[in-house]
Protein backbone atom coordinates (compact mmCIF):
# COMPACT_ATOMS: atom_id res chain seq x y z
CA UNK A 1 0.00 0.00 0.00
CA UNK A 2 3.21 2.23 0.20
CA UNK A 3 3.62 2.29 -2.62
CA UNK A 4 0.49 2.77 -3.99
CA UNK A 5 -2.09 0.02 -4.50
CA UNK A 6 -5.08 1.38 -3.43
CA UNK A 7 -7.04 -0.11 -0.38
CA UNK A 8 -9.14 -1.19 1.15
CA UNK A 9 -8.76 -4.83 0.26
CA UNK A 10 -8.90 -7.55 1.95
CA UNK A 11 -6.56 -11.51 1.70
CA UNK A 12 -8.17 -14.47 2.78
CA UNK A 13 -6.46 -18.27 3.04
CA UNK A 14 -7.16 -21.37 4.31
CA UNK A 15 -3.33 -22.03 5.25
CA UNK A 16 -0.50 -20.42 5.78
CA UNK A 17 3.33 -21.70 5.95
CA UNK A 18 4.36 -18.35 8.34
CA UNK A 19 1.58 -17.08 10.69
CA UNK A 20 2.72 -15.47 13.39
CA UNK A 21 0.79 -13.51 16.47
CA UNK A 22 1.82 -10.92 18.78
CA UNK A 23 5.07 -11.01 20.26
CA UNK A 24 6.37 -12.94 17.40
CA UNK A 25 4.72 -15.93 18.39
CA UNK A 26 3.67 -18.69 15.72
CA UNK A 27 0.15 -19.38 14.91
CA UNK A 28 -0.31 -22.65 14.26
CA UNK A 29 -2.68 -23.05 10.53
CA UNK A 30 -4.29 -26.15 9.61
CA UNK A 31 -5.04 -26.67 6.06
CA UNK A 32 -8.81 -25.46 5.41
CA UNK A 33 -9.07 -25.43 9.18
CA UNK A 34 -8.88 -21.95 9.81
CA UNK A 35 -9.48 -18.38 8.50
CA UNK A 36 -6.45 -16.44 8.11
CA UNK A 37 -7.84 -12.87 6.96
CA UNK A 38 -6.38 -9.46 6.35
CA UNK A 39 -7.70 -6.03 5.61
CA UNK A 40 -5.12 -3.71 4.35
CA UNK A 41 -6.60 -0.17 4.56
CA UNK A 42 -5.01 2.92 2.90
CA UNK A 43 -5.47 6.15 3.85
CA UNK A 44 -5.53 5.10 7.34
CA UNK A 45 -4.37 7.36 10.59
CA UNK A 46 -3.97 5.03 13.40
CA UNK A 47 -4.55 8.16 15.95
CA UNK A 48 -8.02 7.99 15.17
CA UNK A 49 -8.36 4.26 15.97
CA UNK A 50 -6.16 4.06 19.29
CA UNK A 51 -8.12 1.28 20.37
CA UNK A 52 -8.51 -0.96 16.75
CA UNK A 53 -7.05 -4.57 18.14
CA UNK A 54 -9.96 -4.43 20.87
CA UNK A 55 -12.36 -3.35 18.42
CA UNK A 56 -11.80 -5.67 15.95
CA UNK A 57 -11.85 -8.15 18.76
CA UNK A 58 -15.44 -7.25 19.73
CA UNK A 59 -16.59 -6.96 16.38
CA UNK A 60 -15.36 -10.79 15.70
CA UNK A 61 -17.20 -11.56 18.92
CA UNK A 62 -20.00 -10.40 17.71
CA UNK A 63 -20.32 -11.33 14.38
CA UNK A 64 -19.29 -15.18 15.34
CA UNK A 65 -22.16 -14.94 18.42
CA UNK A 66 -24.34 -14.09 15.59
CA UNK A 67 -23.96 -16.39 13.22
CA UNK A 68 -23.52 -19.18 15.59
CA UNK A 69 -25.06 -18.13 18.66
CA UNK A 70 -21.28 -19.24 20.53
CA UNK A 71 -20.20 -17.69 23.70
CA UNK A 72 -16.61 -16.04 22.75
CA UNK A 73 -14.72 -13.71 24.93
CA UNK A 74 -12.18 -11.27 24.73
CA UNK A 75 -8.82 -11.81 26.76
CA UNK A 76 -7.41 -8.32 26.42
CA UNK A 77 -6.19 -6.98 23.73
CA UNK A 78 -6.21 -9.41 21.07
CA UNK A 79 -7.40 -12.87 22.01
CA UNK A 80 -10.78 -14.27 21.22
CA UNK A 81 -11.55 -17.38 23.89
CA UNK A 82 -13.79 -19.99 23.73
CA UNK A 83 -14.10 -22.25 26.55
CA UNK A 84 -11.26 -20.88 28.33
CA UNK A 85 -8.88 -22.03 25.18
CA UNK A 86 -7.77 -19.57 22.67
CA UNK A 87 -9.51 -19.76 19.36
CA UNK A 88 -8.62 -16.61 17.83
CA UNK A 89 -6.48 -13.76 17.82
CA UNK A 90 -5.90 -10.55 16.29
CA UNK A 91 -2.86 -8.31 14.83
CA UNK A 92 -2.48 -4.81 13.88
CA UNK A 93 0.26 -3.17 12.32
CA UNK A 94 0.07 0.02 11.24
CA UNK A 95 2.21 2.93 10.32
CA UNK A 96 1.69 7.21 10.17
CA UNK A 97 2.36 9.09 7.21
CA UNK A 98 5.01 11.62 6.79
CA UNK A 99 4.42 15.39 7.28
CA UNK A 100 0.83 14.53 8.66
CA UNK A 101 -0.37 12.55 5.83
CA UNK A 102 -2.55 9.08 6.92
CA UNK A 103 -0.40 5.79 7.40
CA UNK A 104 -1.98 2.63 6.06
CA UNK A 105 -2.80 -0.42 8.48
CA UNK A 106 -3.37 -4.44 8.20
CA UNK A 107 -5.53 -6.51 10.15
CA UNK A 108 -4.31 -9.48 10.68
CA UNK A 109 -7.62 -12.41 12.03
CA UNK A 110 -6.71 -15.80 12.95
CA UNK A 111 -9.48 -17.76 13.99
CA UNK A 112 -9.83 -21.28 14.56
CA UNK A 113 -12.55 -22.89 13.06
CA UNK A 114 -12.82 -26.26 11.87
CA UNK A 115 -9.68 -27.76 13.21
CA UNK A 116 -10.26 -31.38 14.90
CA UNK A 117 -6.71 -31.15 16.83
CA UNK A 118 -3.65 -28.83 17.59
CA UNK A 119 0.23 -30.07 17.92
CA UNK A 120 1.12 -30.62 21.36
CA UNK A 121 2.00 -28.48 23.48
CA UNK A 122 -0.59 -25.69 22.30
CA UNK A 123 -3.28 -28.99 22.28
CA UNK A 124 -4.17 -27.25 25.85
CA UNK A 125 -4.22 -24.13 25.04
CA UNK A 126 -5.75 -23.82 21.73
CA UNK A 127 -9.35 -24.62 20.51
CA UNK A 128 -11.82 -24.61 17.41
CA UNK A 129 -15.64 -23.79 17.18
CA UNK A 130 -15.57 -27.38 15.77
CA UNK A 131 -14.00 -28.88 18.64
CA UNK A 132 -15.75 -26.90 20.91
CA UNK A 133 -19.25 -28.14 19.50
CA UNK A 134 -18.70 -30.72 17.01
CA UNK A 135 -19.86 -28.54 13.51
CA UNK A 136 -18.87 -28.27 10.62
CA UNK A 137 -18.89 -24.19 9.70
CA UNK A 138 -18.47 -22.25 6.39
CA UNK A 139 -15.19 -20.44 6.14
CA UNK A 140 -16.56 -18.27 3.40
CA UNK A 141 -19.49 -16.58 5.39
CA UNK A 142 -17.51 -16.09 7.96
CA UNK A 143 -14.95 -13.82 5.83
CA UNK A 144 -17.76 -11.81 4.11
CA UNK A 145 -19.52 -10.87 7.24
CA UNK A 146 -15.61 -10.15 8.68
CA UNK A 147 -15.43 -7.74 5.32
CA UNK A 148 -19.25 -5.85 5.74
CA UNK A 149 -18.79 -5.55 9.36
CA UNK A 150 -14.95 -4.19 9.18
CA UNK A 151 -15.09 -2.22 5.95
CA UNK A 152 -18.31 -0.64 7.10
CA UNK A 153 -17.24 0.37 10.29
CA UNK A 154 -13.41 1.99 9.47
Amino acid sequence: MSRGIPGPFTLTARSQTQGRGSHGRQWISDDNGGLYYSLAMSEFDPRIHSNLTIEVAKRCQRIIHSLWGLPITIEWPNDLILGNKKMGGILVESTIGSSGQPGCCIIGIGLNINQTHFPDPIDTIATSLRQYDGHVRSLSDLANELTKELVGWL
